[in-house]
């Protein structure tokens, strides 16, 4: 493979800057590497994971920058390869005049993500561990990254390998009575693979519901607050934001598009959307953010739907909690402070009574929000968790398949399970990159950024 390079750090005004050279010819670099003195250091003399201090030059001789750098000797390095490290002074204009000296022979710049492909391609992490730097770099909570982090030591791998295990014996029974077609399945071999098959079926739906939860660790909350006009959406936004971002007014229809916010609620970021009060009548620039709205809680994860408790629910609340009944919300009676007796209809649709005004029971609230989304921490440090969409797509292509052997097993269609077998085993090396092609490499690693 040819040699690269890229900044592992980022290439702006900082501290430091850091280039990566990873290659066969990652050591021709040490021509321009002067130690202190003017010493030049010669290439068999190379220490390895040795810090190194002394000047980077360009092709004429002349001093680019004084440099810190060390050099790692394959297979003991990130990507396998040799390696070496060189710690500019934090100036761009410097780095990319030492990039033009490094690609003068024959070193090109490193694609986003080539590094830690080709720690994959040469077998320092396989394809769930690769996916997990990524996760790690983009993870925006303290649990995100404990996830992350496991996978990248490998405990998603380990977990992968078991299901492998157990797929490996299903199929070495089936193929013992394919090999002799006039056997029937004993009851006691047809116990084995049922269990067996229930046992991972078991484990990989764990594993997928895992993803929706870890997803909102690494990725955030979408939550939308609906509600007719004037119920107090946007004090209850102002209140959890603790301060006046909407404009709150007794003027219904105050809100005519969306406001999105960004706060934080038990460590996981939130991204908080009030919107225009949804009714049936309106002008159009109203009707246009009524209909914003809709395509917000289309996309929401959580819709907090507000209800005024100082008035009786009308054909428009109802117009709304029936609108949202088959999303993930929590309905809210707002105005705790100005309620008279609410009637039994509306106390057996409201989950919590809030003041917006008073901040009556946002804790109340948040724990609410948190519950929704996220298990208990044992729960979830105990078991795995997945964080990428190719590895949901797989897992549900392969409990698909061993659905369909189980189903299989009481008509006992060996020869069907046998190929069905073989596919989900496939399913699992490409899980893990012991089966791949270039594009499921390309597709994966595009997404990380210059520099890993």
């Amino acid at each position: 493979m040819e040699t690269i390079v890229a900044p592992i750090t980022p290439l702006v005004t900082s501290a430091v800057i850091i280039l990566r050279v990873s290659g066969e010819k990652a050591f021709d670099c040490v021509d321009n590497l002067i130690l202190p003195g003017g010493r030049h250091l010669e290439r068999g003399n190379i220490k390895f994971r040795h810090v190194y201090t002394g000047s980077f030059i360009d092709s004429d001789g002349s001093v680019l920058d004084e440099v810190v750098f060390y050099f790692f000797k394959s297979p003991a390095s990130y990507t396998g390869e040799n390696v070496l490290e060189i710690s500019f002074h934090g100036n761009p204009q410097i780095v990319r005049k030492a990039l033009s000296v490094i690609y003068e022979k024959g070193i090109r710049a490193a694609e986003p993500g080539e590094f830690t492909k080709r720690a994959f391609l040469n077998g320092k992490l396989d394809l769930t561990q690769a996916e997990s730097v990524a996760s790690l770099i983009e993870s925006k909570t303290d649990k995100g990254i404990y996830y992350s982090f496991r996978q990248l030591k490998g405990s998603l791998s380990k977990k992968v390998i078991d299901i492998k295990n157990s797929l490996v014996d299903i199929s070495s029974v089936i193929e013992a009575y394919v090999d002799f077609p006039e056997d029937d399945l004993s009851d006691h071999d047809v116990d084995f693979v049922t269990q067996k098959l229930s046992d991972v079926l078991d484990d990989i739906s764990k594993l997928i519901e895992s993803y929706k939860k870890h997803r909102y660790q690494r990725e955030g909350l979408k939550i939308v607050i609906v509600g007719k006009p004037n119920v107090g959406k946007s004090s209850l936004l102002n209140s959890l934001l603790e301060e006046e971002r909407a404009i709150v007014s007794e003027i219904p229809g105050t809100t005519r598009d969306f406001i999105e916010e960004v706060i934080s609620i038990k460590g996981i970021p939130v991204r908080l959307m009030d919107t225009a009060g949804l009714r049936g009548d309106g002008d159009v620039i109203e009707s246009r953010g009524i209909e914003k709205a809709r395509d917000k809680i289309e996309d929401a994860d959580i819709v907090l739907v507000v209800i005024d408790l100082s008035n009786e629910i009308d054909a428009e609340d109802r117009k709304i909690l029936e609108m949202t009944e088959n999303k993930n919300r929590i309905v809210l009676g707002n105005k705790d402070d100005l309620a008279n007796d609410v009637s039994g209809s509306a106390k057996s649709l409201i989950e919590l009574s809030v003041s917006a005004k008073y901040r009556t029971n946002f804790k109340l609230l948040e724990d609410m929000i948190y519950s929704r989304v996220c298990s208990d921490d044992s729960e979830l440090y105990a078991g795995e968790i997945i964080t990428t969409e190719r590895h949901v797509a797989l897992l549900k292509n392969l409990y698909d398949i061993l659905i369909s052997v189980k189903d299989k097993i009481i008509s006992e269609h060996l020869d069907l399970i046998s190929i069905d077998m073989g596919m989900a085993l496939d399913i699992v090396s490409e899980f893990t990159g012991e089966k791949y092609t270039e594009e499921i490499l390309d597709n994966i690693f595009e997404k990380f950024c210059l520099g890993k």
